[in-house]
């Protein structure tokens, strides 16, 4: 932190109104940053202490007071204002007086004495970096970093530098008692009470090294299809094993009755292409052995952590009860098995929807078996050229669509079938019996049909009636005519082409497309179908799930040798709680929220002053429809207290011409820009331009919605929250220490995705988030690169260069209320089970040392809570007439963990299908929090997010950095 205490306050990005972001240098973060423009109205503000100097005493900064450099007595106060350019003043003792700075080119401002410094470089397209207001606009910006191997070294020099108070103790606290406070109520749960004894079983890791036809030809065994020959070999050995879709087999006994740590084979297999039967050749090199007592021993040590779970005991159950499945749901992912029908087809999407069933043992209080009903979506399998056609129609034949399917086919597995082998002159007849005459009906060579597997690289620039072969002076369809004596029913089609070194085509429609591919749909689409075909009521959902254990093969081997079986068919019971509604409080009141939503009569503090909107057309659209819509706006905002100076004609712009309608804006001082849009292409190119390049406030909506109702209102609570007003508090939130400054943060990092629109993504996004205000209702965020993999390949979870983020939301803290939190609430979400030491031991130490490194003596108390979404924990209320389970439902008991400080939190209304859950995980906690005051300030906190007025799933927090993390990734697209 020596930087920030002797070099100053603050570096910007950009200059003028449009080009002013914000970095202050603190720690040593030159390339973090603070993006610090807070959510009250008019831009970015910076304080120094009143009457506090860098040498003062008693400050809350190392050495106190604020780093302005300047005299005692001295003030810095910085502030870009929205419309206004940037201005600089250095405060009374600063020396160099004040500067003020509008033209929006590259400058420097250096006050004397070295008190602080200023560069005002041209921001580049291809960074990214953001603050984000309560309402999840932008507000200021700056390079977006990418986390370097410097960044560890200088952590682990600050490591070295200052011991951290890392109390072991507190990792993965016991529980403080159960709460008691809210109404019980009774609730199933999708939770099997199953029976698991000791048992013993060895791991093999199957290599397969030769792979003979049945005419004894080698045939190449390509890595991505390895799987389907182990698992071939796994069934060709009836029940003696059991794999895990991978290279592993598991055998109650040893393999094939050999000992041995390393074994070969040589066995006959069905061809998973459905040619003769194979001869393979492999070894099984024993690479373990793995006992179902560890659960039971875990279970029984009241000690245990959620760090110390036996996962490879419980990977192996749960392999073994997909597999046992296999017949009915041939196909399983890493968690679910589904049947092998669609049960809804979205052709005109490319998609299926197949349903499902997750299956995994968890060690709660007992060994229990969660089952859960699922859905997914999939690449519509069948013939490729039905598949393309399903969507595109008779303009399939327009080679300018071509390039478009190109993309969406684009690695795609593909089948083709009418490949033959080499044919032998035989005699083949049939009798007729016309007295004792023979017929003889066939005489010639006999081939026998077989399949190929391909990668799709492209397609052809021509139809197979038109491209040529050039060796045979031929086109692909004649070839297909001679060769296989087939009549392409699609000659004007374009060919696929199947190999990625040369020119090697196949007429699409003699293409299958392999079931249970990845869908390539933009998520937003394949969600809304998702929700659409899922969306099941509890009852309904348990009764599925009952069925479900009902047709289980419980008959298999392995289940009556295993000694395996459910107590009881029906699922557990609860006793739940449901806690006090918050309420919430407006300028003219307060309100209850009814099932977790209230009507927004006004709000707490509208936006000071007129705003200057401009209207911005990006789709066809009726000017009536437009002019209708710009009056019910104004009408709207006028009832909440927020008025709105609309510009009198609407624009209309392209993408192509958002750099220049930015431009403008500036020139006629703009505050806010709502672009009517038609999509989400648009979306990134807008806030591009707004975030990084201009400054300025946008809002989209989509021209489909402009005329739904509530529309209007939610319109304005986002306008509101992200102009700087407050659309309502949340009472009760820091009543546990009224005496005591808070800070909420909340932390996620998002990855690139496989498929869809992640593939444009190399890296992943990190974000966090922090209050700074006592009433815990405006937030600043931090975001930035760092790399996805880790040195063995797996997804890096924990946050890079966590020490100077969480420093520069400790000074932005410090700076607006003057002195630095007393408590912090760390909600971290994204973080599996087993990743939960790591991530805090590296993100609790940097968080620590950002402590210290400000002030030695300043150790807030903290507590870090993981938020866990992607569970499969569901509550079937057992009330009559109950739809779903009421929003403040908590669960504490029975389906927790046996020893830790976790819960169940159901905080919002199910509008449709059957809610989730939050689970939350205290990992660490020297605040001492006891389950009621937390489930409670929990709760509150899912009150919090300005942008709707419904209680949401999970904390205000949590929500706003998964929101600050995708507007990154909007700006790197």
């Amino acid at each position: 932190m020596q930087g920030a205490h002797r070099s100053g306050v603050a570096q910007s990005s950009g200059s003028g109104v449009g080009r002013g972001g914000f970095r202050s240098r603190t720690g040593g973060l030159g390339e973090g940053g603070l993006q610090d423009r807070e959510v009250c109205g008019g831009g970015l503000r910076q304080r120094g202490g009143q009457g506090r100097g860098l040498q003062g005493g008693g400050g809350w900064f190392r050495g106190g007071g604020y780093p302005d450099g300047g005299a005692r007595g001295g003030a810095v106060q910085q502030q870009i204002e929205q419309g206004d350019g940037f201005q600089a003043h250095s405060g009374r003792g600063g020396g160099g007086g004040g500067v003020r700075d509008r033209g929006g080119r590259a400058s420097s401002i250096q006050g004397s004495g070295s008190c602080w410094q200023m560069r005002l470089p041209t921001p580049s397209p291809s960074a990214s970096s953001l603050s984000l207001n309560a309402a999840g606009d932008s507000v200021s910006r700056q390079q977006l970093p990418s986390a370097s191997p410097a960044d560890a070294a200088k952590s682990e020099a600050s490591s070295c530098r200052r011991p951290v108070k890392f109390k072991e103790d507190e990792m993965l606290p016991s529980r403080p008692g159960v709460g008691t406070i809210g109404t019980p109520i009774m609730v199933e749960v999708n939770c099997w009470d199953y029976v698991v004894p000791d048992v013993l079983v060895s791991m093999y890791d199957i290599t397969p090294t030769k792979l003979l036809s049945a005419d004894g030809k080698q045939i190449e065994i390509k890595e991505e299809i390895t799987g389907k020959f182990v698992k071939a070999i796994a069934e060709g050995k009836c029940e003696e094993v059991f794999h895990d879709g991978g290279r592993i087999f598991y055998s109650l006994g040893s393999l094939d009755g050999r000992e041995g740590e390393l074994l070969t084979f040589s066995e006959m297999i069905s061809d998973p292409l459905g040619n003769d039967d194979l001869t393979i050749e492999y070894t099984a090199k024993k690479v373990g052995s793995v006992s179902t007592r560890l659960i039971t021993d875990y279970l029984a040590n009241r000690r245990s952590k959620t760090s110390e779970l036996p996962q490879p005991a419980i990977n192996m159950l749960d392999n073994l009860i997909k597999w046992v499945n296999k017949t009915r749901y041939p196909y399983f992912a890493k968690s679910a098995i589904f049947y092998t029908e669609a049960v809804r087809r979205r052709r005109e999407n490319l998609f299926d929807i197949y349903r499902g069933f997750s299956l995994s043992f968890r060690p709660q209080w007992k060994c229990r078996l969660n089952i859960d009903m699922v859905h997914r979506a999939f690449f519509s399998s069948g013939n490729l050229a039905d598949v393309i056609y399903a969507k595109y129609f008779d303009s399939v034949y327009d080679p300018s669509k071509w390039e478009h399917i190109k993309e969406e086919i684009l690695s795609l597995r593909v089948e083709a079938s009418h490949y033959k082998n080499g044919g032998k002159f035989v005699f083949a007849f049939g009798i007729i019996l016309t007295g004792v005459a023979v017929e003889v009906i066939f005489i010639g060579a006999l081939y026998k049909l077989y399949k190929k597997r391909f990668v799709v690289y492209g397609l052809s620039k021509n139809s197979a009636e038109r491209e040529i072969i050039p060796d045979l002076n031929k086109s692909v369809a004649q070839y297909f005519k001679e060769r296989y004596d087939i009549d392409l029913k699609y000659p004007q089609l374009p060919c696929v082409k199947t190999k990625k070194d040369r020119e090697e085509y196949i007429p699409m429609e003699l293409l299958e497309v392999m079931p249970f591919q990845n869908a390539r749909e933009d998520p937003g689409v394949i969600a809304a179908a998702i929700i659409d075909c899922a969306a099941v009521r509890p009852t309904a959902r348990f009764t599925t799930l009952r069925e479900f254990i009902r047709d289980m093969d419980r008959r298999s081997r392995f289940i009556s040798e295993f000694g395996l079986g459910f107590t009881n068919s029906d699922p557990i019971m609860v006793e739940a709680r449901v806690l006090p509604r918050p309420s919430v409080r407006f300028s003219s009141g307060m309100t209850e929220p009814a099932k977790g939503s209230w009507n927004q009569r006004a709000f707490h503090l509208p936006v000071s002053g007129p705003l200057n909107c401009a209207i911005v057309i990006m789709v066809r659209s009726r000017a009536d429809q437009i002019n209708k819509f710009k009056q019910q706006l104004q009408i709207t905002a006028k009832r909440f207290g927020v008025e709105l100076q609309m510009e009198e004609r609407s624009r209309r712009a392209s993408i192509g011409d958002l750099p220049q309608q930015f431009k403008d804006f500036q020139e006629k001082k703009v505050n806010l820009a709502i672009f009517i849009i038609n999509g989400n292409a648009e979306y990134p190119h807008i806030k591009r331009q707004g975030d990084l390049y201009n400054f300025m406030f946008t809002q989209c909506i989509k021209h489909a919605t402009i005329g739904k109702p509530n529309v209007l209102n939610n319109l304005i609570l986002k306008i509101n929250a992200k102009m700087g007003g407050t659309n309502w508090l949340v009472n009760g939130l820091s009543e546990r220490w009224k005496d005591k400054l808070m800070m909420v943060v909340g932390a996620d990092v998002t990855h690139p995705g496989p498929t869809g629109s992640g593939r444009c993504f190399t890296k992943s996004v990190a974000a966090v988030v922090a209050s700074i205000s006592s009433d815990l209702m405006r937030y600043v965020a931090i975001v930035r690169q760092q790399d996805q993999m880790k040195e063995g390949k797996t997804t890096r979870e924990e946050i890079d260069g966590m020490e100077g983020i969480f420093s520069d939301l400790l000074v932005t803290f410090g700076r607006r209320n003057n002195s630095l939190p007393d408590k912090v609430i760390f909600y971290r979400d994204g973080v599996s089970e087993g990743q939960f030491e790591s991530v805090l031991r590296i993100e609790l130490s940097a968080m620590q040392r950002a402590c210290s490194n400000l002030r030695p003596d300043y150790e807030p108390g903290i507590t870090f809570i993981v938020v866990q979404k992607r569970h499969h924990i569901r509550f079937n209320p057992l009330r009559r007439g109950a739809k779903n389970v009421l929003p403040g439902t908590v669960v504490d008991t029975v389906v927790t963990h046996h020893r830790e400080f976790d819960f169940y939190l159901c905080s919002h209304e199910g509008i449709q299908g059957t809610s989730k859950p939050a689970h939350y995980h205290v990992l660490y906690d020297d605040n001492r929090w006891n389950a009621d005051d937390l489930q409670q300030f929990t709760y509150g906190l899912c009150h919090a997010y300005m942008r709707c007025a419904d209680s949401v799933s999970y904390p205000a927090p949590t929500y706003y950095s998964h929101l600050a993390a995708f507007r990154a990734r909007e700006w790197l697209k």
